[in-house]
């Protein structure tokens, strides 16, 4: 692969995806993706790897849901039909870094990830997902709670290089995550949501630096 000589940009990746061994003869990655929307999605999440000096991220697509953290669904079925379709999401990042002083940075992020139906499978109303365990007895049979389709993360902390010595230094410092899900909107306009609320302390040793 070293020896190609290829410049690694969209096009060619999308030659290489679809034939490995047809790009780059004696290849021990041999990968060959025939579906062309697939191929773009590679593609597209390849892309939102590389370096972002501003500290964002983005990936939107159809069949994309498992590349996020949250793992949301990728695709769906009609029932009616048995026909399959790739959902559609979206998914960003944001990220601040501070160097307050050469041992204490400071950082926040933010994140997301919005999923779309699909045959306009969403439940009729949201009832359920906002009631406690013990009393979903007492609920009509037609309450439901469909599935999550938005996704929010707020992430803050700092990191404060307390020991610097011959065997190393170690830092460390807390971190508070903030998560909000919600659900489609049900045929009816309701909503389920639900959120949580992380500590974190994070103590990190790097040896003979």
């Amino acid at each position: 692969m070293s020896n190609a000589g290829l410049i690694w940009q969209a096009d060619t990746l999308d030659v290489f995806l679809t034939s490995s061994t047809d790009k780059v003869p004696g290849t021990s990655m041999q990968v060959a993706i025939a579906d062309n929307a697939v191929r773009k999605n590679v593609i597209a999440y390849l892309e939102t790897l590389g370096t972002a000096p501003d500290g964002k991220r983005g990936l939107s697509g159809h069949g994309n849901g498992r590349y996020g953290s949250a793992q949301l669904g990728d695709s769906t079925y009609n029932a009616t039909d048995g026909s399959i379709s790739a959902l559609h999401q979206s998914q960003g990042l944001l990220g601040l870094v501070g160097h307050a002083t050469k041992d204490l940075d400071f950082f926040a992020y933010h994140a997301y990830e919005d999923q779309g139906a699909a045959y306009n499978l969403v439940p009729k109303d949201n009832t359920a997902c906002n009631t406690p365990y013990v009393s979903v007895s007492a609920l009509p049979s037609t309450a439901d709670c469909g599935g999550v389709g938005i996704v929010r993360h707020y992430v803050g902390g700092f990191l404060w290089k307390f020991y610097k010595g011959r065997l190393g230094y170690i830092h460390g410092g807390p971190e508070i995550e903030y998560i909000t899900n919600t659900t489609y909107t049900a045929r009816n306009g309701t909503i389920g949501r639900t959120n949580d609320t992380m500590f974190y302390l994070t103590i990190r040793y790097f040896p003979f630096q």
